[in-house]
């Protein structure tokens, strides 16, 4: 009998699923977030107790990505823009504003139980062939 492979993390899989199905349903999506984790940039002027609750409904965020290490968008507080970075390691709950259905996460310490980020080849190198 062969070992059982060792497997990733389901976090980052489990935060974009609960994402989508708070948005199919027509709820707000609240990330909640451990704001003095090392990486976070948030706006220190909305951090409570160390943590930050943010709306990540599309029509509120711009450029929402889900990585396999990070969620990063840009996002308006009082009138400033900021790009928002979040790794994953800092998400402690994503939940519907208007139900509280949702995923929390316990404390997650072992970066490394998370799947590397796919490398990036940087731009096309594109060239006509004639």
């Amino acid at each position: 009998m062969s070992e059982a492979p060792v497997m990733f993390s389901k976090m980052p899989y489990l935060i974009r699923a609960f994402y989508q199905w708070i948005v199919d349903n027509g709820c707000t999506p609240y990330l909640m977030v451990e704001a003095e984790r090392e990486g976070v940039v948030v706006p220190p002027d909305y951090v409570e107790n160390g943590q930050i609750i943010l709306n990540i409904k599309p029509e509120a965020i711009r450029d929402l990505e889900f990585s396999m290490r990070k969620i990063t968008f840009r996002a308006t507080f009082a009138g400033q823009e900021w790009n928002i970075f979040i790794p994953l390691v800092a998400v402690k709950a994503i939940y519907a504003q208007e139900n509280g259905e949702g995923i929390m996460f316990d404390e997650f310490d072992d970066e490394n139980d998370l799947p590397p980020e796919p490398e990036t080849k940087g731009k096309p190198n594109l060239r006509i062939v004639e």
